[in-house]
């Protein structure tokens, strides 16, 4: 069994009140059917992000993991300026090493650097445009897939987003599992669900 690690989700949760989150699959009917539980508690208010990484019973996965849950506590809504795009970068991919995101085409440069399985970037306060980037090794020097973000032409201004790293760089050793891919979702998807960033590179999307 498999699980894709590109599940995101904003929740609001109340502030000192123990609760626990049941993750169960899809055609599921209540919640004796959950595969793994997870507790969790804030002292205060918060939105919550959360990431699911691999779970796998396969000895065909090179990149197995155990199956787990990636909290993000102070989650947003909205960019803290309405000119701009907040985007919380999330590394899921489970083969994928240590790596940098480089915008190479308004020259912002590094905007993630040294980011690893399962980390969480914090909130990069973007000008709203369209981005090129490329997903590059941790010495800079190989670049392991490149993408385009249209932030500005699909009217993000003002708006957040989680960007989730997921897939297998290296699907045919890995059961010809999701190729490696950088999908977004937004707050405003009641459903959770994500889209992703267009490819510039063959066998990646």
């Amino acid at each position: 069994m498999t699980l894709h690690s590109d599940c995101y989700r904003i929740l609001g949760f109340p502030c000192r009140v123990g609760i626990e989150i049941a993750v169960a699959p899809g055609n599921s009917t209540s919640v004796n059917d959950a595969i793994a539980t997870f507790p969790l508690y804030a002292n205060r208010r918060r939105n919550l992000c959360g990431c699911r990484r691999w779970y796998c019973e396969s000895k065909w996965l090179r990149s197995c993991t155990t199956f787990g849950l990636e909290i993000y506590t102070t989650g947003r809504e909205a960019a803290s300026d309405p000119t701009e795009v907040d985007l919380l970068v999330h590394h899921g991919s489970t083969d994928a090493p240590t790596v940098d995101v480089v915008e190479v085409g308004v020259g912002a440069g590094t905007i993630v650097d040294d980011i690893e399985y399962t980390d969480f970037q914090g909130y990069l306060e973007l000008p709203t445009a369209d981005y090129a980037l490329e997903v590059r090794d941790e010495t800079g020097a190989v670049t392991v897939a490149a993408y385009e973000a249209p932030l500005a032409t699909l009217g993000l201004e003002g708006g957040a987003a989680v960007a989730v790293a997921s897939g297998f760089l290296d699907p045919s050793v890995n059961s010809d599992g999701p190729a490696f891919g950088i999908w977004v979702a937004l707050p405003s998807r009641s459903n959770g669900s994500t889209t992703g960033i267009y490819s510039k590179s063959a066998g990646h999307s």
